[in-house]
This record gives structure tokens, C-alpha cells and sequence, in this order.
């Protein structure tokens, strides 16, 4: 009986110890991070979606270079030296503010399903605009069809070009943020088929100037880097939210090139 006793005492001590070094050295444990809501509160943010949801840690991604991170629910204070980088990973919610215009971020090294998920340091507060909280893409509201954006290279940008360095100068310039200060990432050609607009440089504006794109309209939250392209202007693109399309000559030779105008085409054919 008093080896049992000792043997109860001795593992609550364990776990008391263990649960001083765990607040000692900032861990937090998982029932401290907010399982993924319904999004009908996000909507302004979202754009038009399914807003399905499941019952998951809920795991967010800065969706530009350079986010501000604030010390306060208001983004008021913002904390120096804290920048978030664009797609930057292990970033978890802790709490979202009363508005739901900001979400207080924490990191984390543990997957997202883990039994044995652990918090290592709190971040701090991120507003929701640039954020990534959704793994889809924009839709239709109407039909639902997933929202894509055709990238579009004007013919009359390259009638004169006479090398390959000068023709890629000249093609849409892919941006890890909505600006054109912002670093490049790569560059597009009209080749690229498919890509799905994930966010918009001003959600509530209808005049948007950038779409943040991805080459599927849907991503596990571990493979985003594997989705997630980046912000091109809105005016070097073609919009389509419908199923209505032609489909390419399996058998043809050559890439398939969109042109914004039938006169683009017939210059590239030389008609």
C-alpha cells in the first residue's frame, strides 16, 4: 500500500514538473490551439467558397511578403522585428479577435494531425486580410465552379521581340505580394493553363488590381508550396468561372497559347 502511494505520489510530481517546464519554456498544449470554424463569419475575406470545413487544428499561411505581426487584437502595436515571409509554414490559431478581423498566430513543428501536438511560441496577432485561412480556391457564387484566371501575354508586347531574354522580360511577372515593388518569383507564359485564384489584393473592392494564384482549386495543408504560385496583375489575366471551354488537340505539337484578342491571334499565325 505505501509503495503504490509512493508510486502515485512520484508520478504526479513527474507531470507537476512536467508541466512547469512546459510553461517555463513557453509550450502550449494542443487543447490551446483553435480547431477550424465555420467560415460564414470570414466571408468578407473568403470571397464566395463552398466554406466547408473540417474538424481540424486550424492552420494558416501569410499571403504576401513582409506581414506585420501586432501585439494587440486591434492591430494597433505592431511588434518590431516581426515579420511574417509569404507561405511562411507551422503557423496555428490561438484565438480570433471579437470582430474576426484578426487571428493571434502561434508556431508549431508538430503535424497537424498529431495526437501529441505541441505549441512552441505564440506569434502574435496577424490581420485576417493576409492570411491564407482556407485550402480553396474562390467560386463562383452562382454555380460554385471554381473562379480561374487565364494568364494573358498581349501579342503587341511581343511582336519585336527578337531573343529569349527579351520575350521572358516581357512575360507576366508572378509577385510574393500585390505590388510592383514586390521581389519576383517567377515569370508566366500563356502556357500555363489552369490557375485558380486563391485571394485578391482588397477582398471587399470590386476594382481588384492582383489575384493570388494557385495551379489547383484545392491543397493539403502540408503541399500549399506545391499549389500556391503567387499575385499577378489582374489585367494580364482572362477570367472564367463557367465549365464552357474548348478542349486542346491531345495529338498537337505544340504548347497551347492564350490571346486576348482574335487580331493576337492571327498575328501569331501569321495570317
Amino acid at each position: 500500500m505505501t509503495s503504490q502511494r509512493f508510486t502515485t505520489i512520484a508520478a504526479g510530481a513527474v507531470i507537476a514538473i512536467l508541466l512547469l517546464l512546459c510553461c517555463h519554456s513557453g509550450l502550449l498544449l494542443a487543447q490551446d490551439v483553435m480547431r477550424t470554424p465555420k467560415m460564414d463569419a470570414y466571408k468578407p475575406y473568403l470571397g464566395p467558397r463552398t466554406l466547408k470545413t473540417a474538424d481540424i487544428r486550424w492552420t494558416v499561411y501569410p499571403n504576401r511578403e513582409g506581414v506585420p505581426v501586432y501585439s494587440d487584437s486591434r492591430c494597433t502595436q505592431i511588434k518590431a522585428g516581426e515579420k511574417l515571409k509569404f507561405l511562411d509554414k507551422n503557423l496555428y490559431v490561438l484565438e480570433a479577435s471579437s470582430d474576426n478581423k484578426a487571428l493571434l498566430l502561434a508556431r508549431s513543428n508538430s503535424p497537424v494531425m498529431s495526437r501529441d501536438f505541441i505549441v512552441q511560441s505564440t506569434v502574435g496577432w496577424v490581420r485576417v486580410e493576409h492570411l491564407i485561412i482556407s485550402q480553396e480556391a474562390i467560386r463562383n457564387p452562382r454555380s460554385g465552379i471554381p473562379h480561374k484566371a487565364f494568364v494573358v501575354n498581349p501579342w503587341n508586347l511581343f511582336g519585336n521581340t527578337g531573343d529569349i531574354e527579351s520575350f521572358r522580360g516581357k512575360m507576366v511577372q508572378v509577385r510574393s505580394a500585390p505590388s510592383e515593388n514586390a521581389p519576383v518569383i517567377r515569370n508566366l507564359s500563356g502556357t500555363e493553363m489552369f490557375s485558380y485564384i486563391y485571394d485578391y489584393d482588397d477582398p471587399v473592392d470590386e476594382n481588384k488590381k492582383w489575384f493570388l494564384i494557385g495551379n489547383q482549386h484545392w491543397f493539403r495543408a502540408d503541399k500549399i508550396a506545391d499549389c500556391i504560385i503567387g499575385w499577378v496583375p489582374r489585367k494580364r489575366t482572362a477570367e472564367w468561372d463557367t465549365r464552357q471551354a474548348f478542349e486542346p488537340d491531345p495529338n498537337r505539337k505544340t504548347l497551347g497559347h492564350i490571346f486576348n484578342e482574335q487580331d493576337d491571334l492571327l498575328k501569331a499565325l501569321d495570317v
